[in-house]
């Protein structure tokens, strides 16, 4: 029997059949709608949809969370577009999310596989146009609108007129990412705030404040910009060393969403050749006595630039009608006519102004005043400055021309109440220091002394006025006159202490009544007769009895009296409380033993 090898045609055929069934199985199952490839490519895009719709998510709640308070204004879509994740036409911008090599979403609406935002809904497009929506933003915001992207720029902040007084003013329809699809219809107002000390032009028309001057409209769709010539000219008749001009530019779009913002652009100006500076070399001054002075600089230059011409300047003294002070610059008197002078340019020059003030000849002043001071260059451009200087009264002037004066301690200060001046004193430590009086004197020829006085409070014994070259309780030789308020009463006791050769010390006093915190004169009148009388008298009115003190051989007429003060004591510290108006002392024969404290003179 004879043995066949191989496989039959039959056989062949089944196998070949069933290894194309078998290919076509897998091949379906690889590559069919719901194959392998199909279903990862399906899974690459699902997965790819949950980062964009996670990506939004996210700065949907940035929205919420942190924007929504400030920009309430602004729709999601807003948000997202400026936040560079959307463009105009709604498409998602893959290059903004955190993954960066997406296989999908490039490309455009026309062009297919992009995921755009429509309707309040996140879409997937494919290349054959078939739209997957993938999320729900329903009630989150609106549809996209009509965006407005204006820009307004100079070319400078600011106008150094030295160099030129022109610049650029750039308005865009745009911003650095996309084109607007309005139409850009703007204008431009100089505001109110600006400086009212340059005319501003644009383009050759000059800009009135708060005038609305309106533009060209810039078309939508395409990036584009209109620049403009912005000129500024100083005003001759007013000007400051350094000074801004603000302009709003409004713009505003039309359409199914209108839209308007409004921009602000600020320009610093630098006047064109004038650099200079002015100071006082103190903002306040004492009155020493009865004149003050203080230096004011004028120079020609400002950070250290040149001025290329020459300064004029003038000062000058304002408020003339209600001045206290004659002020004067040399032989200028301000109160009269304006100072003037001349600072040589092109060079750092500088020039010192010494301003005396002195108190006027029947005028009153209170401890605190001030001068008011300006300086204005009238050439080459004209500018001003104001100075306001504190002067400060220390003394209690004396008006007898023996130049006894007075000068203010511990805060006493002279003030004006009830349309009056007055040397007000606190009852605790404030007082007036007089100066050492001369020794020369004669009590025999007589002593006068009056005065106006309110007394506030008596709770010592308050000393309108003590002279003396040492304290009673001294064991050297001493020699007073007093008047104080007597102890716990509405009295003025007055008193003149002497101690002789043999140190025996005879005193007396006399009082009277007076009423308290009501304006009083007293005048205590003494004379030698055979001994010493010194009725008091109280307005006007004799109100005590006379008196005997100090037989005659008992005063000392060398005795230089040093410690001298007006509301208090030389030995107990006692202090005045209240208002004192006018004081003077008269002992006759002696010229150099008098003074004359009047506050309203």
């Amino acid at each position: 029997m004879k043995t066949q090898k191989g496989i039959s045609l039959i056989a062949l055929v089944v196998t070949i059949l069933v290894m194309l069934i078998l290919a076509g199985i897998t091949l379906a199952l690889t590559f069919g709608s719901n194959g392998l490839l199909p279903r990862a490519k399906q899974s690459e895009k699902a997965y790819e949809w949950g980062i964009v719709k996670e990506e939004i998510r996210l700065r949907l709640n940035d929205y919420y969370l942190e924007e929504y308070e400030t920009n309430s204004n602004k729709t999601y879509l807003e948000y997202l577009f400026e936040d560079g994740y959307i463009n105009l036409d709604s498409v998602v911008q893959m290059d903004r999310l955190s993954a960066k090599n997406f296989k999908y979403g490039k490309g455009n609406l026309e062009d297919g596989d992009v995921y755009y935002i429509s309707d309040e809904k996140l879409y997937y497009m494919e290349k054959n146009g078939n739209a997957v929506q993938i999320d729900d933003l329903t009630g989150i915001g609106k549809n996209l609108p009509g965006f407005i992207f204006l820009e307004a720029t100079t070319d400078t902040a600011t106008i150094n007129l030295d160099d030129t007084n022109e610049t650029k003013l750039n308005i865009s329809n745009y911003n650095d990412r996309e084109t607007t699809r309005e139409n850009l219809k703007y204008d431009i107002t100089l505001l109110q705030d600006s400086t009212e000390l340059y005319s501003v032009k644009i383009d050759d028309k000059e800009l009135i404040k708060n005038e609305t001057n309106e533009f060209p409209v810039i078309e939508g769709k395409v990036q584009k910009n209109i620049m403009h010539k912005l000129t500024v000219n100083p005003k001759k008749e007013s000007i400051e060393t350094e000074e801004k001009i603000l302009l709003k530019i409004h713009g505003k779009t039309e359409g199914d969403s209108p839209r308007e913002t409004v921009k602000n652009v600020e320009i610093k100006i630098t006047p064109k050749a004038l650099y200079w500076n002015s100071e006082v070399s103190s903002s306040n001054v004492e009155l020493n006595v009865d004149n003050a002075n203080v230096t004011l600089s004028i120079q020609n230059y400002n950070e250290n630039k040149v001025t290329p011409s020459d300064i004029k300047y003038e000062i000058s003294l304002e408020d003339k009608e209600n001045n206290l002070f004659a002020v004067s610059i040399n032989d200028t008197n301000l109160n009269q006519t304006n100072y003037s002078g001349t600072i040589v340019g092109g060079t750092q020059n500088k020039q010192d102004n010494i301003i005396k003030i002195n108190k006027q000849e029947g005028i009153p002043i209170a401890t605190d005043e001030q001068v008011k001071l300006k300086v204005k260059i009238t050439e080459p451009i004209i500018s001003e400055k104001d100075f306001v200087i504190d002067v400060k009264q220390y003394y209690l002037i004396d008006y007898s021309g023996n130049g006894y004066h007075g000068k203010l301690k511990n805060g006493a200060k002279i003030v004006k109440e009830n349309g009056e001046y007055t040397l007000k004193l606190d009852g605790i430590d404030d007082y007036v220091e007089l100066p050492t009086i001369s020794k020369s004197h004669n009590w025999t020829d007589g002593i006068d002394i009056d005065g106006t006085f309110k007394c506030d409070e008596i709770t010592n014994n308050g000393h309108i006025l003590l002279l003396s070259n040492a304290s009673p309780s001294d064991t050297n030789l001493s020699d007073q006159i007093m008047v104080r308020i007597n102890g716990n009463e509405a009295n003025i006791h007055f008193e003149a202490a002497t101690r002789g050769t043999l140190y025996e010390i005879i005193t007396n006093n006399t009082t009277t009544n007076f009423a308290i915190k009501q304006k009083q004169t007293f005048k205590v009148d003494m004379r030698y007769l055979g001994g010493f009388y010194y009725p008091i008298y109280l307005n006007g009115e004799k109100a005590s009895n006379n008196g005997v003190l100090l037989p005659i051989g008992n005063y000392i007429k060398e005795a230089e009296r040093k410690y001298n003060y007006i509301g208090k004591s030389y030995a107990n510290k006692e202090y005045f409380k209240g208002n004192i108006y006018k004081l003077s002392l008269n002992i006759e024969g002696e010229s150099n033993y008098v003074f004359n404290y009047d506050v309203n003179r």
